[in-house]
This record gives C-alpha cells, structure tokens and sequence, in this order.
C-alpha cells in the first residue's frame, strides 16, 4: 500500500537502480595517461641536453589544451608538440650520438647493419651473404652482467622488405652524404601515424587515448629511439584494423602484408588472420572471392620481396631469416629475458644458454597457440576478436623463444588498444565549448520508449564484406 514502509523500501531500492551511474570524465583518463609517457620518458630516456626540461612545460600545455576543452586544431597541435618531445627529439638526438660519437651509441645493432645492406644492395651484393663485422665493431651484448659479441654481425636477421622499404630513402641519403640512418624513415611514419591517428581519434571518439596508447607508450618509445623497425609493424596494425572498420579487408591484408615482409614478428598474428578469413566465408560474413583476395595481399609483399633472395641465394636468406631466429644457425642468440626457454635455463634445466632449446620448449607451446587462437576467431569473427586472440599468440610466441625482452611488450599492448576500440559501442557523449573531453553516463538502467529505441538503431542489411 502507499505510505506503508514495504512501499518506501520498495520505491527506494526502484529510486536507487534508476539513478544514472557517476560520470566518467575521459579527459582526466587521458591526463593521468600522458603523465606517465612523460614520466616514462624522464624515467627510461637518455639524459640529453633540453629533452628533460621540456617534459614538464609540454605537459602543462597539454594539460591547458585538454582541460580547457580547445578546439580539435589546438588538441591535435599539443598532442602533436608531445610526440615531438617525447618521440622524435630523442630520436634525432639518438641518431646524431650513432652519427658523431661513439660507433655503438644510441641505436640498435639493425639500424646499422640495416645501412649497410642498402648500400650492399646498391652495390649489387646480396646483403645476406656479407659480413657485418665491422659495422658492429665495439658492439656486444650484456647477457647476466656479461659482455657478449653480437651474433648478427654474422647474420642480416630481417626479411628483405627491411632494407627494400629503405632504398627510396637512403639511396638519396648516400647520394647527398648524409647519414644512412633507416630511422628517417622511421620518423616519417611516426609522424603520419601521428597526425592520422589524433585525427581520426577526436573526430570519432573526442579523447587521444588510443594515439597515446600505441605512439607514446613507455613500452614503445625507447626502442623507437634506437631504430627498432616496430613503427612499421604497427603502421600495419592499424592500417588492418581501419580497413576491417570500413568492411575492407583487402586492402588491410595488403597492410598488413608489408608491414610482415620487415619482420617475422607479425607471422603468428598473420596465421590468426587468415583462420579469421576462413571463418568469416564459411559464415558467410565475407565472400569466398574476398576472403581469397585479401590472403593474396596478405602474402604478396613477403613473397614479391622475399623471391629475388631465394633465387640469388636461397641458402643465406634461409639461415639468416628463419634458422637463425629459431636457433638453429650458429651463432646463436643466446637464451635470455623473462620467457620459458630462460626459465629452464634459469632452473638448470637448459645448462647452455648458447645451445639449442628443446622444441618442447619452443616450437611445440607456440604451436598449441596458435591452434587455440586459430579455435577462437573460427567462432567469434567479430574485428576484436581477431585482434584480442592475435595479442595472445603474439605474446604466446615471444614468451616461447629464446629471448623474450622488453622490445617485445608493445606488440600486445597495441593490439589489446585497438581490441579495445573494436569492441566499443556507442555511448551518449557531452560535449561543450569543443571537442575536448567526452563525458560519458551510463544510461542503461534509464528506461525507454520501445518506439524511440526503435528508431535510434539504423536497420542494417547482413551483407558479405567487399
């Protein structure tokens, strides 16, 4: 009855689960966010001159911009003045120490062995039968406290598309005297993911959370600086899941594909896609010919640039690109990092950490992954799907190799962000006075008319992707 006390419990408990949940203010997310990549930068970066000092004043700006909700030109020109500081800065000055200094400073060993093989390959020589002594003369490796050669002063352990990709930019370098460095191309890609990805982030979802995640991520950042060629695997990360977002998968595959023919690193991401192709025809979600077509472009790229080296010699190319990487090409790189083969070291199970692992080890774990994925994406052909079981293989097959270190990490991250993205459903956004800081409410619970629900959600044809 109204007025009985079973009656105002009652309408206290309906009061209750009606009230909307407390907002969420994504733009503190994203200050707390970039707080960390400039703390990680102070924390992780090399000690040069001016870079320290402008973390603090950058960030503030930042923090003005994101606060006073500016204008999506001004978001975009801090978020911009940031990659500046924290990316490209270090980088450059990271180039000039390998440059001017110390022939082993500021750079990792394949950004010099990477310089070599362009200019071997102008030359007419095939990089992958030349010896990289001399370019990596002083360089070593710190294995238990130990100092250690470099094994790839035997070997050229990235696929061809490494230094193909190079050619347009370095041939002119050489030509002009400049400094054959492959992180100029590395920058110019940075840079593009830069501006693209701010772009498309606050006109779609008016926060840089997802930008900042994969371009200014500490995990990232310090081996972009030395030349690690992973720029380029996550141009292709991003390149597929905006195809997939647009139902064109093809050209995504032919992203995808040449960010593979740089490195081997994506190949388990890249098996997990092509069940995901499979699936999605047997579902009928993708045409049989599309499905076809984007796993063509998928290995068109590695086969295109891979071939002239198996015709020339296909022995070196081989040993270098896959024996060597799977340990079974002296000299080996020795087992190390946090992954399963250095812990069976670390146990003395493994007594050689210069010796090959047990394929129990490595190969057989890895491959049980990828199957597992593979079962996963063969149910559920949703984007995030793809991408979540895509960051557990990858993060599956480095956690089984012989060395699982830090340059590893970003893989998962990036692909985990961009699940992340995939996955999310419109939500009812706040915005005033711009486009800075979605305020997003919960508003489930908030009853609806059945009719105007109806008309909120476009009908949508099920139609095969193009």
């Amino acid at each position: 009855m109204p007025g009985s006390p079973t009656h105002e419990r009652s309408q206290g408990v309906h009061t209750a689960r009606e009230r909307p949940a407390a907002a969420i203010d994504a733009r503190w997310v994203e200050l707390v966010l970039a707080c960390f990549v400039a703390g990680g930068t102070f924390l992780l970066g090399p000690r040069f001159v001016l870079v320290p000092s402008l973390l603090v004043p950058t960030l503030a700006v930042y923090a003005v911009a994101l606060l006073r909700r500016w204008s999506v030109a001004g978001r975009l020109a801090t978020f911009l003045l940031l990659l500046a500081v924290v990316g490209v800065a270090p980088t450059l000055l990271k180039m000039d120490a390998t440059h001017t200094g110390s022939p082993t400073s500021g750079h990792d060993g394949g950004v010099i062995v990477t310089g070599r093989a362009v200019e071997e390959l102008l030359a007419g020589n095939d990089p992958y039968t030349v010896s990289y002594v001399d370019e990596l003369r002083g360089g070593f490796l710190v294995v238990d406290g130990l100092r250690t050669e470099n094994p790839i002063r035997d070997h050229y352990p990235y696929s061809p598309g490494t230094f193909l990709l190079q050619v347009p930019f370095l041939g002119p370098a050489l030509t002009l005297g400049l400094w054959p460095d492959a992180r100029w191309l590395y920058l110019l890609v940075y840079a593009a993911l830069g501006v693209g990805l701010a772009r498309w982030s606050l006109r779609e979802r008016g926060d840089l959370l997802v930008p900042l995640l994969l371009l200014a991520n500490p995990l990232f950042l310090p081996f972009f600086w030395q030349g690690e060629t992973d720029i380029l695997l996550l141009a292709g990360l991003v390149g597929l899941a905006w195809a997939l977002a647009r139902e064109r998968p093809v050209p995504g595959a032919l992203v995808l594909g040449l960010a593979l023919s740089t490195k081997l690193l994506l190949a388990p991401f890249a098996l997990v896609f092509l069940a995901w192709l499979a699936a999605g025809a047997r579902q009928g979600q993708l045409r049989r010919s599309t499905a076809v077509r984007a796993a063509g472009a998928l290995l068109l790229p590695a086969v295109v640039t891979a071939a002239p080296f198996l015709l020339w010699h296909p022995g070196a190319i081989v040993e270098d690109v896959l024996l060597f990487h799977a340990g079974l090409a002296p000299p080996r790189y020795p087992i190390s990092g946090a992954g399963f083969p250095a812990l069976l070291f670390d146990l003395d199970v493994i007594h050689d950490r210069w010796a090959q692992a047990p394929m129990w080890s490595t190969l057989l774990p890895t491959a049980a992954a990828l199957v597992a994925a593979g079962a996963w994406v063969w149910r559920r052909t949703r984007v995030a799907d793809l991408l979540a079981a895509g960051a557990a293989v990858s993060l599956a097959s480095v956690y089984f190799s012989r060395a699982f270190t830090t340059t590893y990490w970003w893989l998962p991250v990036a692909l985990l962000s961009l699940a992340a993205v995939a996955c999310s459903r419109p939500r009812p956004w706040e915005v005033t006075g711009g486009v800075a800081g979605p305020v997003v409410r919960e508003l489930a619970a908030m009853p609806v008319p059945a009719p105007a629900a109806a008309a909120a959600v476009p009908e949508r044809t099920s139609r095969p992707a193009r």
